[in-house]
């Protein structure tokens, strides 16, 4: 009997060790003034291989938070041990829209977002520091943030035909936008 409970516990251990981690990396906004919390999933075995992975990032919709992809999906781990990235969900605010508000300094979540978060997930994950290594998407206002970006990314800061090559000012590729998550 005791050697079932000593092979049993070596296999739960071996189990538990065989999965993504889930963490949470806090970042300062100079924009906003304040610290955010940012939910971070890197794939099993990451902080052995020294390799740089391709990044997620997936906006949370409007009343939600850093945590709620997580909620809605709570395969996100595995599927970061499957297709071998790393998952990002920043905070966005509740009702952000992933804009910069021209009134509220403390609603800065486009810089947030592209300038602040892009740059501490690089500093403190092994990254394709690259946009050829990143992608953003997003649920209902994350949605809406991911296609801002997107639009932003089309006319460059406003302004029209540009040379192709430039059209990816912003540091991500869209992959989809979500209804009903």
């Amino acid at each position: 009997m005791r050697r079932i409970i000593i092979l049993s516990w070596i296999l739960f251990v071996f189990v538990c060790s065989k999965a993504a981690n889930i963490d949470t990396l806090m970042v300062y906004s100079k924009s906003m003034g304040k610290t955010l919390p940012n939910l971070v999933i890197t794939p099993d075995g990451y902080s052995s291989k020294q390799k740089a992975y391709p990044v997620v990032y997936l906006l949370h919709g409007a009343g939600g938070d850093f945590m709620a992809w997580l909620k809605k999906v709570p395969d996100l781990p595995k599927y970061a041990d499957q297709y071998d990235f790393i998952l990002i969900c920043p905070e966005g605010g509740k009702t952000s829209w992933y804009f910069n508000s021209p009134v509220d300094k403390e609603m800065q979540f486009e810089t947030y977002i592209t300038q602040e978060v892009v740059p501490e997930v690089d500093n403190n994950y092994h990254t394709v520091k690259n946009k050829e290594g990143r992608a953003i998407t997003g649920f209902s206002m994350g949605g809406h943030g991911a296609f801002i970006f997107l639009l932003e990314t089309w006319t460059y800061g406003g302004r029209q035909e540009v040379p192709v090559e430039d059209w990816i000012s912003y540091p991500f590729r869209i992959i989809g936008i979500f209804q009903n998550v």
